[in-house]
């Protein structure tokens, strides 16, 4: 990163390198058009800010992924709303899950959560889902960007228009990686892609 761009970085972020991955250059069938300047920013799954959040009960203190905190207050201050979409299993207060994830990662503007009951599949990945969480930040999809970790979540983001960055976890295959052109080696990345501050 040279010199003129890092005064464009926000502090939280000015360690972050360039992306060992090309990333966004055009217009892509798999990426979508990215806003000049984001309104929200949705993460498809709360395991992509966590390391774990135990049950509720569990004395065990809920950790976020490092780095992560950083990356979500860049957003918050550059007056960009932050949300999770998700998928529950239906088992446990899944009010105190967010809770306790808040805890280590702010207050997020929106949790849009596909609840299941035992035995049913709930699918995170329903561009239905992506949709409501515009809905209720009040940021049109055109304006919002997804970051997955999965070649169906950046799917299910541009069935309605959303740009989409992909964040690599456990659960990537090496398919979803070639299938995407917009790849982030971790959230922060993601953030300042979605910010404009890497291309």
């Amino acid at each position: 990163m040279n010199a003129s761009m890092r005064l464009d970085v926000p502090a939280r972020l000015q360690t972050l390198g360039r992306p060992t991955r090309p990333t966004w250059s055009v217009p892509s069938p798999l990426t979508g058009l990215r806003p000049h300047r984001p309104g929200a920013v949705l993460f498809d799954g709360a395991g992509m800010l966590m390391l774990d959040v135990p049950d509720p009960g569990d004395p065990t203190p809920a950790r976020a992924v490092p780095g992560v905190r950083d990356a979500l207050d860049a957003l918050r201050d550059a007056d960009v709303r932050v949300g999770v979409v998700s998928a529950s299993d239906g088992d446990g207060d899944l009010a105190a899950r967010n809770r306790a994830a808040e805890r280590q990662l702010g207050r997020l503007d929106v949790w849009c959560v596909c609840e299941a009951a035992p035995g049913d599949e709930c699918r995170r990945t329903d561009p239905e889902l992506v949709l409501d969480a515009c809905t209720r930040l009040g940021v049109p999809p055109d304006r919002t960007v997804l970051v997955g970790d999965v070649v169906a979540d950046i799917e299910a983001a541009l069935a309605i228009g959303v740009y989409a960055v992909l964040v690599p976890t456990d659960a990537t295959s090496a398919d979803d990686i070639a299938a995407v052109p917009v790849v982030a080696d971790t959230v922060g990345e993601a953030v300042a892609i979605a910010l404009g501050l890497l291309s």
